[in-house]
């Protein structure tokens, strides 16, 4: 009787070792399923106060056209299907290796609010994540990058342009047409943790030494981090009308500005 018992609570508490294991594999398979999908959700744009119907055909093509590619999807594709949510864009199991995947939902709730639900899967054990991402109208473009200029950009010493958040917020952007090393990084100390942009084409990056770019100092991987014949953004006007009233002295066209001179000595001139 005692060798059935301890058979038997041997057993037991080895079945719940096992579920345990596959349980923590199953949340970490849909921890990593959030982590990838708010990787790319954070760069679609959709119009904002747009009814349900039209938001869930514009995150599908939006969604699709960044993931239809990957070669973790092994040819599946993306879909929309009626769900508890309501009509939702449906991601495939995407396989982490192991028996482990997960699968997403993404359902606009209301017209400016979506919700988004992840399942991981280890064994026969499934752990689930929802969450809610509101649509916010965005800022100016010009601001989603971390350093833009009309003119050239030249990065070199030891400058580092990184993110507090995000890679992408150390994006840099050239709107100039006018020089043939529109972006021009030279040295091996130089850091950019996000992308190159540029309105021209890609022939405008000039690079020398070996820098980091998009978290690589690899040429073959960072030429994947340059982006050519980009739109230019809005950049903002400045306006100096509240400044005109300042401006009561008059500068004497003839006085010599090429060395440093005592303003005030100026102004009295």
């Amino acid at each position: 009787t005692l060798a059935v018992t301890f058979i038997t609570v041997g057993g037991l508490e080895l079945q719940k070792s096992e579920n345990h294991q596959e349980g923590l594999r199953a949340r970490l398979a849909c921890e990593s399923g959030v982590e990838m999908m708010m990787l790319y959700l954070r760069g679609i744009r959709l119009p904002i106060d747009e009814p349900k119907d039209v938001t869930i055909d514009n995150l599908h093509v939006a969604l699709a056209a960044k993931l239809t590619d990957l070669a973790c999807l092994e040819g599946q594709s993306l879909s929309q299907t009626s769900t508890p949510l309501g009509e939702s864009v449906y991601v495939p199991p995407i396989s982490l290796g192991e028996d482990q995947s997960f699968q997403c939902w993404i359902a606009p709730v209301s017209d400016t609010l979506l919700r988004v639900k992840v399942v991981g899967t280890a064994g026969g054990v499934s752990r689930a994540a929802t969450l809610d991402l509101e649509l916010k109208g965005e800022l100016p473009l010009v601001f989603e990058y971390g350093l833009a200029s009309r003119g050239q950009i030249l990065l070199g010493g030891s400058t580092r342009i990184v993110g507090i958040n995000d890679p992408t917020e150390a994006n840099v952007f050239s709107a100039t047409t006018s020089y043939l090393d529109a972006i021009h990084i030279g040295g091996s100390s130089v850091e950019v943790a996000g992308d190159l942009f540029l309105a021209n084409g890609y022939e405008h990056v000039v690079i020398t030494g070996s820098p980091s770019v998009g978290g690589t100092t690899s040429v073959e991987e960072i030429v994947d981090h340059i982006h050519a014949d980009v739109d230019p953004p809005d950049f903002p006007v400045l306006e100096t009308s509240a400044l005109t009233p300042l401006a009561v002295n008059t500068l004497d066209a003839a006085a010599d500005t090429s060395s440093v001179v005592d303003a005030a000595a100026l102004a009295r001139g």
